[in-house]
């Protein structure tokens, strides 16, 4: 791939590989794991808005499913942390879970969010994640279930 960042280099095309940061707006937050000196929250976000022109031309948030990854950028910091989303873009929202990690910076600056606190993040696929196979094909080499009639079919001839 370093041949590609100095290809467009040269022509002084953006070759950064971390896709642009969208700000995304915290709607609503569920606090656990307190009581067992393990802080946890359920954080959504607001969709990003995006224009006609940035769908079309594919520079919005883009589609995610559940297993996808979140890049959030923390102040501070220009390595981002990435957690994996619990929701897919048909829900309308994005939604992550964050454990508190002793000296986490993200961590920490993530549970101190309250609704209507902004964060500049980024998507990036996990292709490698479970479920992310379409579905209806069943590969029977996987597959962990050879006795069902869908992990067993033939390929179509």
């Amino acid at each position: 791939m370093r041949w590609g960042r100095r290809w467009g280099s040269t022509w002084s095309w953006p070759t950064s590989r971390r896709a642009a940061a969208k700000t995304l707006t915290l709607v609503s937050r569920r606090d656990h794991g307190a009581e067992v000196q393990a802080p946890t929250a359920i954080l959504r976000f607001a969709l990003p808005r995006v224009t006609s022109w940035q769908r079309l031309t594919g520079a919005g948030f883009g589609r995610f499913q559940a297993g996808d990854l979140l890049g959030i950028l923390p102040e501070g910091s220009a390595v981002p942390r990435f957690y994996s989303l619990a929701s897919g873009h048909k829900d309308g929202f994005v939604e992550i879970v964050v454990r508190k990690l002793p000296g986490g910076l993200c961590s920490g600056q993530l549970l101190a969010l309250e609704p209507g606190h902004t964060v500049p993040a980024f998507l990036r696929r996990n292709p490698g994640f479970p479920g992310r196979a379409r579905a209806g094909a069943a590969d029977p080499d996987r597959c962990r279930h050879r006795d069902r009639p869908a992990c067993r079919a033939d390929p179509v001839q």
